[in-house]
């Protein structure tokens, strides 16, 4: 839930610049189509003698909104930079808690593989569990059977590992072995 208010509120931010970078550009095309069009008219003037040369002034009046344009340019880089950096800090400081959460998640997530058999809803006989804990999280010993038990919690699946395991199991690839410890080794029966 939190991930997702975060990444809805980096969206609108980013949008927000995007537009505001959107009204800059279309303001500047206004201005430079409001000179182009005074341009014109004044040359269309000057060409049929209706104003005299010196009273031409759209030259400074285009170099005056010129540097009015690169002002509010120049603005706006400061204020996407400055955005930029707290989007930058605020991302740094989301993906700390989101790190958290999930160190969190996890650490709940073994507490709970711990507990669990000790619930009324497991199963089987909780005193006929081993613990694991590592790759699979408990074996159940069974009068008649072996039961190996990964617990999950949330939205959590297999590891590739546990998924290996799992296959094996299900193809019968699971034997028994007996290992002796003598002075000169270990010899398998």
């Amino acid at each position: 839930m939190i991930e997702s208010v975060i990444i809805l509120i980096l969206i609108l931010i980013i949008f927000n610049l995007i537009t505001t970078r959107i009204k800059v550009k279309d303001d500047a095309k206004q201005i430079y189509s409001k000179q182009l069009d005074i341009l014109q008219l004044e040359v269309n003037l000057l060409r049929e003698n209706k104003i005299n040369p010196t009273e031409v002034i759209s030259i400074t009046e285009h170099d005056r909104m010129k540097k009015e344009y690169d002002f509010k340019l120049n603005l706006f880089k400061d204020e996407y930079e400055q955005v930029s950096a707290e989007l930058n800090t605020q991302m740094e400081q989301n993906s700390k808690l989101v790190s958290q959460r999930q160190s969190n998640h996890v650490k709940l997530g073994k507490v709970a593989e711990n507990f669990y058999p000790l619930l009324s809803d497991f199963p089987y006989d909780s005193k006929k569990c081993v613990a694991m804990l590592a790759p699979i999280d408990l074996l159940y010993f069974g009068e008649d059977e072996i039961v190996f038990i990964e617990i999950k919690s949330g939205s959590s699946s297999l590891s590739p590992k546990q998924r290996n395991i799992k296959k094996l199991i299900e193809d019968g690839k699971v034997s028994f072995e007996t290992h002796k410890i003598k002075d000169t080794g270990i010899t398998v029966k």
